[in-house]
């Protein structure tokens, strides 16, 4: 939690001090500006807006300054998960408010400059690797943007005229509006610390009401419990046989080695169907994190869970199942369509896709829309269709928002009666009407 108070309170003016707490520690940084007392608000943590008093509009500018740099500070070491000691706390303040004199006028002056080369290298330790990543995509888009208009963009022409360019040009290369959004996130956020925290103009050409992040719900989807039924069942070697067979193996394909890649996708996989973990903890999992049941202190939010054992996991485990030899991704995600391929998840489903800003149907083979991610959405969907109480669910999924949740599984309008038929209330016999 990030405030604000002021020092002092006796004398006619007093100094400005942030308070930051993280895991339990409060730490104090003056901000270096004083205000009149009388003209401090305790309870909005600013200072009052007067026509007797025009600096306040100046001191709070300077706080919501000093509160961003709070959150960056926090965001560190939380993503980190350090708990600093105050000179620790003190110098990433420091860093973070340095004026970046040694900053080229290019980097100072061209947005995709001051994002290659002070954004990214300044959060690129914090950070998982993925959201870097995110990073990296957008700057590689809007150099094509800069290479495809001849124009090095500069930070003082974000605004949305740009916001309109930028959205014609997306589109015509066939981009989602989901990616388009996502793109504008970053955008916006960059923009907000080159003006915020490193003060490289006084701009607020991100603040129009169009200059928005679009986003579209997405078609994803899940695998009942017969479809898993399927995959664990599956006779991964002599499958891929016939299957070599009836296909005609690629030149060079090493079947051993595929049955041995494919089965170790299968048991991961598995795994995170039955616990809800997501792909960055369930491929993660040691013997240390086993015990009755499968305690691990989550990637994303180091919030420790505590989920029973389900008997899947249970015998994948005790089969000698290998949790230390880690897959790419990548080969992750391939295989795993290829499992579902293999046995027999092939149906039609019809999708709405958006491509190049339309939104259009597209009929595509289920087991080509499964991915790493669709293990969680599986556990939570089945766990939900069997009666697990939505919060205990989301204990395990981190969901802390019930509205949220609902939106996250899957479950359609027949689903849902066929859930509620089998409820008590639906059940009940005429007699008890009769007297």
């Amino acid at each position: 939690m990030i405030t604000f108070t002021v020092t002092n309170k006796h004398r006619p003016k007093a100094t400005i001090v942030m308070l930051v707490s993280l895991y339990g520690k409060q730490y104090k940084k003056s901000i270096g500006i004083g205000v009149p007392v009388k003209y401090w608000n305790d309870s909005k943590k600013r200072a009052r807006t007067t026509a007797d008093f025009k600096e306040g509009n100046e001191i709070n500018d300077e706080i919501d300054r000093w509160e961003e740099i709070g959150k960056r500070t926090v965001k560190y070491f939380t993503d980190s998960r350090i708990s600093p000691a105050a000179k620790e706390f003190a110098d990433k303040i420091a860093e973070l408010t340095a004026t970046n004199e040694e900053a080229s006028d290019a980097e100072k002056r061209f947005f995709t400059d001051y994002l290659e080369k002070i954004y990214i290298p300044r959060y690129s330790i914090a950070r998982e690797k993925l959201t870097v990543v995110k990073y990296t995509q957008a700057l590689h888009k809007l150099r094509d943007f800069e290479k495809d208009t001849r124009h090095h963009l500069q930070i003082s022409e974000i605004d949305i005229d740009f916001y309109n360019r930028f959205q014609h040009w997306f589109y015509e290369q066939g981009y989602s509006r989901n990616y388009f959004g996502n793109i504008i996130k970053i955008v916006k956020q960059v923009y907000r610390e080159s003006r915020v925290c490193d003060r490289l103009h006084n701009e607020h050409g991100t603040d129009h009401r169009d200059f928005i992040a679009p986003k579209d719900s997405v078609d994803n989807v899940y695998l009942d419990q017969k479809e898993l039924e399927k995959i664990y069942t599956l006779d991964i070697p002599s499958t891929v046989q016939k299957d070599a067979a009836c296909n005609k193996a690629q030149e060079g394909e090493n079947i051993p080695r595929k049955i041995a890649a494919l089965s170790r996708a299968r048991g991961l996989f598995l795994i995170g169907c039955y616990t809800g973990l997501r792909v960055s903890d369930f491929s993660r999992l040691s013997a240390a994190h086993i015990g009755r049941h499968i305690t691990i202190k989550t990637h994303k939010t180091g919030i420790p869970v505590v989920i029973p054992i389900h008997p899947v996991v249970r015998e994948i485990i005790e089969s000698g199942f290998d949790l230390t030899n880690t897959i790419s991704d990548q080969k992750f995600n391939e295989q795993i369509k290829e499992l579902c391929r293999l046995a027999g998840i092939t149906e039609d489903v019809l999708i709405n896709k958006n491509e190049g800003g339309k939104n259009v149907e597209k009929i595509i083979p289920k087991y080509k829309l499964v991915s790493s991610h669709t293990a969680r959405r599986s556990f939570a969907t089945n766990a939900y269709k069997a009666g697990v109480p939505t919060i205990a669910i989301m204990k395990i999924t981190g969901h802390t928002k019930e509205s949220t949740f609902l939106k996250y599984i899957k479950v359609s309008a027949q689903e849902n009666a066929e859930m509620l038929s089998r409820h008590p209330f639906f059940m009940q016999e005429t007699e008890q009407y009769n007297g």
